[in-house]
């Protein structure tokens, strides 16, 4: 095979590896110990890790390191745990100071500054790539990260998570039966706990706009997140709705009124709402669950009886 050939298809192949070469490319690449080390000499390639190597001219990057674990330790080595969370822009995630990759038992690779995770199991389903590194799905992450997080937090990173159409509750759902299937139990209590508690995708909100909707939905209440009204040709946005009762449910934080511009937006928001026949019912955490429940169910009972008069 002639030489051009051979760095052609070597090119192409690290094309698909943010310009990373590893011991296989160069094998596939049809590239002798003889020519390879004449290309690096030559500056034509440089050593990234051992066994790995970057196209010169090609600009370093964090993703490379990540990749170059994975070309080291097995070609079904993937990133996972805190480094794919990373990868996935997580919400809270940080850039971890180990590197983390999954591989297949009973493989046990040493790499400086990389933690490998052996398993028995890792479906096709569980590995996409992104920015050209193998990384567990985002279902499959999220189900490495439960064994250090507590229910709290795991509910809170799964709703956060489906705010941002990161995940989808079918998609953690599934993931979470193969690993049943698997006899994989360590997280698999905290993670059928936060499951049970999300029946479905449920978009938008904040955190504690979630827990109140999950508690009026439980109640039996016929509640909508995020629900968008239309007075007078000016869109309204309420947090959550009794759209047959005309009741809005409004979640109060500390900063919800953080400007001058904010408070006189939401002041004419409320009494366009009102003037239109809603009746805008305003929760804080303050409030207990029971008195949520009774503060809706009386507006409820008000809008009925108004109706009927």
């Amino acid at each position: 095979m002639p030489g051009m050939d051979k760095d052609r298809l070597l090119a192409e192949r690290a094309t698909n590896q943010i310009a990373l070469a590893g011991v296989q490319d160069i094998a596939a690449a049809g590239l002798t110990n003889r020519q390879l080390r004449r290309r690096k000499e030559e500056g034509r390639l440089l050593s990234f890790r051992r066994g790995v190597y970057l196209v010169n001219g090609a600009p370093r990057s964090w993703e490379q390191a990540v990749l170059a674990a994975c070309l080291v330790a097995s070609p079904a080595a993937v990133a996972s745990h805190a480094t794919a969370a990373y990868l996935r822009a997580f919400p809270r995630s940080y850039c971890p100071d180990e590197i983390e990759i999954t591989v297949p038992y009973p493989l046990n690779p040493r790499l400086a500054g990389v933690r490998a995770h052996r398993v028995t199991t890792l479906a096709a389903a569980d590995v996409s790539a992104l920015h050209g590194v193998p990384v567990t799905t985002a279902a499959r992450t999220v189900c490495d990260l439960a064994t250090g997080l507590t229910v709290e937090q795991l509910g809170e990173l799964v709703d956060n998570l489906v705010r941002h159409q990161q995940l989808r509750i079918a998609d953690l759902r599934t993931c979470v039966l193969r690993l049943q299937e698997a006899r994989v139990r360590r997280p698999i209590v905290k993670l059928r706990t936060v499951l049970g508690d999300r029946r479905t995708d449920e978009a938008g909100g904040s955190q504690p706009q979630l827990r109140v909707y999950r508690l009026l939905r439980d109640a039996g209440l016929p509640v909508e997140l995020e629900y968008e009204v239309v007075v007078g040709g000016a869109r309204y946005r309420v947090d959550m709705a009794i759209v047959s009762d005309l009741v809005g449910i409004e979640y109060e934080g500390w900063d919800g009124h953080s400007t001058r511009t904010d408070l006189i937006r939401n002041s004419a928001r409320t009494n366009a709402l009102t003037a239109a026949g809603w009746d805008l019912r305003f929760v804080t955490s303050a409030m207990s669950d029971e008195q949520i429940l009774g503060d809706v169910k009386a507006a409820i009972a008000r809008s009925r009886q108004r109706w009927a008069g």
